[in-house]
């Protein structure tokens, strides 16, 4: 989360609007997966199934060759990232600056950038430390914290 204060790097404030907007939405799909996990308890580590939505991310994003398309792409993905486990609930960056988001990802000239900036905010998306200080993911309600052993299947 760190580029999302570096301050040099944006040509405008919209860039960072919607690399943050991406790592919350981020943030709420891992939570929500982290407890969908939970309750399914099925044989694949939380890690990999993280490690698969950021693929499958990456791929949409990647074959998004027109502004329509990514559009779709971040409208599906931004819908699916209900955020603290709340229906309906966008991602806050999101929330708080839809129009500049949107107007960057519909500008004819500047999509190509919103499609880039997406990968760079997939690529560089580090989870946030929860209280105890491990590294996971976590929703802002707790919901996707993961209990130790959780913890020790990602560390492998």
């Amino acid at each position: 989360m760190e580029l999302i204060k570096e301050t040099t790097i944006w040509e405008r404030e919209d860039e960072r609007i919607l690399v943050q907007a991406c790592h919350d939405g981020l943030r709420a799909l891992f939570a929500k997966e982290a407890k969908a996990a939970r309750s399914r308890k099925g044989s694949r580590s939380l890690r990999d199934r993280w490690d698969d939505m950021k693929e499958d991310l990456r791929r949409n994003l990647m074959h998004a060759k027109t502004r329509q398309m990514l559009r779709g792409v971040l409208s599906e993905f931004f819908a699916r990232a209900d955020y603290a486990g709340k229906q309906g609930d966008p991602p806050p960056a999101l929330k708080q600056h839809l129009p500049s988001v949107w107007r960057l990802l519909d500008d004819p000239r500047d999509w190509r950038k919103a499609r880039d900036l997406s990968l760079l905010a997939l690529a560089s998306y580090v989870p946030k430390p929860a209280a105890t200080g491990t590294e996971v993911d976590s929703a802002p309600d707790g919901e996707g914290d993961m209990d130790s052993q959780e913890h020790e299947e990602i560390e492998s």
